[in-house]
């Protein structure tokens, strides 16, 4: 077990220091109960106090009201943001590995989004960067999972859950979330 750990570490290390959009680990480390997940992502006693001070900053920043206070947050955590970024009340990206999110410049967050860097099944844990581009707007109730993309002038519609890329000038909507016109065209058959 103690290799396999050695080795599962080693690659979320490796992915850390890449361009890679994710990386996806299967087998017992990622068995939360067990408390591996713990100590592969956060094997010191520093980087377990760097998360509990993200935690504290994320709460404080899903309350403040105002946006400029919640990019203030937002930075201090380590996400990356670009300039005349807007967000609404009750933003949450998620404090385990917020330098893996950015948003480009002109964004707008809207109302209640959540940003997640990392999920966890009873056999696997995948760690991903989100990547907001220049002029998105995302839709109030958005979720963001880990490892996407939202292009350039992209839209996202009130409570859509992102799983995969979202093309520049797409508007996608739903659960799981796809192109407007996709759905559109269904709905006109």
């Amino acid at each position: 077990m103690d290799d396999y750990l050695k080795t599962s570490g080693k690659k979320i290390r490796d992915f850390l220091k890449s361009d890679d959009p994710f990386v996806k680990i299967k087998g017992p480390a990622a068995n939360f109960r067990e408390n591996r997940f713990c100590c592969l992502c956060w094997p010191t006693p520093a980087k377990r106090v760097r998360l509990l001070k993200n935690y504290f900053l994320s709460m404080l920043a899903f309350v403040a009201p105002t946006s400029d206070l919640k990019t203030f947050i937002f930075r201090l955590m380590g996400v990356k943001i670009g300039k005349n970024v807007e967000f609404a009340v009750w933003v949450s990206i998620e404090p385990s590995f917020p330098e893996l999110v950015s948003i480009d410049d002109n964004a707008l967050i809207g109302l209640g989004v959540q940003i997640a860097t990392h999920e966890m099944t009873h056999s696997s844990l995948r760690i991903g960067r989100v990547k907001i581009g220049k002029n998105a707007v995302i839709g109030g109730g958005t979720i963001i999972r880990g490892g996407v993309t939202v292009g350039d002038n992209a839209v996202t519609g009130i409570g859509a859950v992102v799983l995969n890329d979202v093309a520049p000038g797409t508007t996608v909507v739903g659960n799981p979330a796809r192109p407007l016109a996709e759905v559109l065209a269904e709905n006109d058959d």
